[in-house]
């Protein structure tokens, strides 16, 4: 038998349903309310902006913000830490007063505590310190908390007992980790703890390390600075190996386009000039050849580019051809002789001629770079009337520069050719030895460096007298190292082992260096 139930009984739960709805709506509608009013006295404190170009914040902004508590942390941040922060004493209770009421409403959220110490005064006082220690525990992932404590144990430290400074210390190391903070605290940094031990506080990391050297070498510490970039450099090395060691892994998963990805990051993350010496060269290769081949760039913007016009300047010989050869191949726009040279450089004779016959070559720098390519190349697998011809296709005055006449030499002496050889050697004489005048108001001296000639010597760069600098130094477009500089004469050595051809030496003061003069001598080695 069925029991159907009552049309009462059926009515009790529809009821008890729509009460349930009601009381809902009614809950919503005064949780809307709350929220509206709330909004209304948080966008009161919004700040006016002080100029034309700073319009402070957008309401539609505001609107958009889920929560009245959301939208009161954008007006307090705008107010507090914006580019035209301008909150004035009254402002800073109410916003306080606001920021409490939104931690209560929403305690888990760390924006809305540490918002509440910048609004508490004095900034370096027990409570917002308090209040940050706090926060820095809760979210210890939150690195806007760790910079505001360790501004905050900074400016407390002369009240801080010892145990109190050795916990400040750490909160300033974790602050550290940001190259932005770096940049903006680290001399106050060494101004409370000294240059050794503010030094030991910062990671290893290449852009912290640098940003620290900037921030002191405008204070005039040009030694700390020349040891900050040391440590720059070393840092660098090691996250661009690190960075190709998870390349290779995402090669080996097939990963093409987490590859590109990390390709175009790791170039981004490490500027070429830094990367002028043997190990950065050998990484910037490894880069060049994991580098996927499968979309089409540009000469003029595409990155692999760059990377090649730096080693095709001098530096070919630190990278495989065919790496070379294949991102020339995924490029567009690239000039013809430019092609001609990276096919010689791969071997490739038949069709680098080819390439030159079928374009109408000029007297252009590259055109003569791919003649010498191409005379080399012929000098080194011992065809030797070829590589005379290749040189007599430079255009008028070309085969008295530095790299011609070195081929010329070589050229004159393997015929027998005395006269020829030693034309050539009379000539290389003249430009080998750099003179006071040579170098440029830019700070940059063409040398053309014989490798026979200057095995065992060094160029000896005199700085003259004058106020501490910081100088860099390096060969073309790379930098070779940075040195500080004493008040007195002193002297920067540029070896020369590695080095062929026409090169260009450059120094640049990144502190300091108003009227030091420059002058060069050869040395050899001891």
């Amino acid at each position: 038998m069925v029991v159907t139930p009552s049309a009462r009984e059926r009515r009790g739960p529809r009821r008890l349903l729509a009460l349930l709805a009601f009381a809902g709506a009614i809950l919503s509608a005064a949780r809307y309310a709350r929220d509206a009013s709330l909004r209304r006295e948080a966008e009161a404190l919004a700040p006016r902006p002080r100029s034309e170009a700073t319009k402070g914040i957008d309401s539609k902004t505001l609107a958009l913000e889920p929560a009245w508590d959301l939208a009161a942390d954008d007006i307090v941040t705008e107010a507090v830490l914006g580019r035209d922060a301008a909150a004035s004493p009254a402002f800073l209770p109410r916003a306080s007063r606001l920021m409490r009421r939104a931690a209560a409403s929403r305690p888990g959220w760390p924006v809305h505590w540490y918002l509440l110490a910048l609004c508490d005064e004095p900034k370096s006082g027990e409570r917002p310190r308090r209040v940050l220690k706090q926060t820095v525990q809760d979210a210890p992932g939150f690195e806007p908390a760790w910079k505001a404590l360790a501004r905050s144990e900074m400016d407390a430290w002369s009240r801080l007992s010892a145990a109190e400074r050795s916990e400040a210390e750490n909160s300033v190391k974790l602050a550290a980790r940001d190259a932005s903070f770096v940049e903006l605290e680290f001399p106050r940094m060494v101004g409370i703890l000294g240059a050794d031990r503010a030094a030991a506080l910062l990671p290893e990391d290449s852009e912290v390390l640098e940003s620290a050297a900037a921030s002191l070498a405008q204070t005039g510490d040009v030694r700390g600075a020349a040891s900050l970039l040391s440590r720059a450099d070393l840092a660098d090395r090691r996250e661009i190996a690190k960075e190709i060691e998870a390349l290779e892994r995402r090669r080996s998963l097939g990963d093409v386009e987490g590859l590109r990805r990390g390709c175009i990051a790791c170039f981004d993350r490490h500027p070429l000039e830094g990367l002028d010496d043997p190990e950065g060269r050998r990484a910037l290769a490894k880069l060049l050849s994991l580098w996927p081949d499968d979309r089409f760039g540009s000469w003029s913007r595409d990155r692999r580019a760059r990377i090649v016009k730096f080693f095709l300047d001098g530096r070919q010989s630190d990278v495989p051809p065919e790496a070379l050869r294949r991102a020339v191949g995924a490029l567009t726009g690239v000039p013809d002789a430019v092609r001609a040279r990276v096919e010689v450089l791969a071997g490739n004779l038949a069709e680098a001629r080819a390439i030159a016959r079928a374009s109408a070559s000029s007297a252009s720098p590259d055109w003569r770079a791919y003649a010498l390519e191409l005379a080399r190349n012929e000098l080194g697998a011992g065809r030797i009337a070829e590589a005379a011809r290749s040189l007599e296709d430079l255009a008028p005055g070309a085969g008295d520069t530095c790299d011609a006449l070195l081929l010329r030499r070589e050229i004159g002496r393997r015929l027998g050719d005395s006269a020829e050889s030693d034309a050539a050697e009379r000539r290389l004489a003249v430009l080998r030895d750099p003179a006071a005048e040579d170098w440029s108001s830019r700070g940059s001296l063409s040398i053309c460096v014989d490798p026979q000639w200057s095995e065992g010597r060094y160029l000896e760069v005199v700085v003259g007298a004058g106020a501490p600098a910081l100088l860099t130094w390096g060969w073309d477009a790379g930098r070779a190292g940075a040195v500080s500089l004493p008040p007195e004469e002193t002297s920067v050595k540029a070896p020369l082992q590695g080095l062929s051809g026409a090169r260009m030496l450059w120094v640049s003061f990144l502190v300091g260096g108003q009227g030091r003069t420059l002058h060069t001598l050869l040395r050899r080695a001891s």
